[in-house]
């Protein structure tokens, strides 16, 4: 049972693959950064009004009418979960990142535009890489 080497064209493509997992995580992130700071600045409007003041908060598409001192545990409680799970994604993108370096370097792998100064290899052996537009 012998595995062939794969073809530049599929090493090309694993590798588009992986830096396009990545983008969907950065975008992700960026996303839920945004999220996380509009709740940051509703919680910090709500701190200043009165705990018995009405106060609207749309769950789940239906929009409920509360208390500003019911919600705002809710909102605080909301944000600590985006920011467990943006350091979540954070993580991921990282071990990402690494994940693309090492099959990079794996394959030889230059992409266009990026310095020719890639990782030097100690033998002399005529590895031919592959250019990645």
């Amino acid at each position: 049972m012998t595995s062939e080497a794969p073809s530049k064209e599929e090493i090309v493509q694993h590798f588009q693959n992986l830096c396009g997992q990545q983008r969907q995580m950065q975008g992700k992130l960026a996303e839920l950064r945004q999220e996380k700071g509009e709740h940051e600045l509703v919680a910090a409007t709500l701190k200043d009004a009165d705990s018995d003041r009405k106060a609207w908060r749309l769950v789940g598409g239906v929009l409920t009418e509360r208390t500003v001192g019911e919600i705002l545990p809710a909102l605080e409680e909301q944000v600590k979960g985006l920011a467990d799970i943006m350091e979540k994604i954070q993580t991921a993108m990282n071990e990402k990142a690494k994940e693309i370096t090492e099959y990079r370097e794996k394959h030889q792998i230059m992409v266009k535009g990026m310095a020719a100064s890639g990782p030097a290899t100690g033998s002399g052996q005529g590895k031919s890489g592959v250019l990645v537009q």
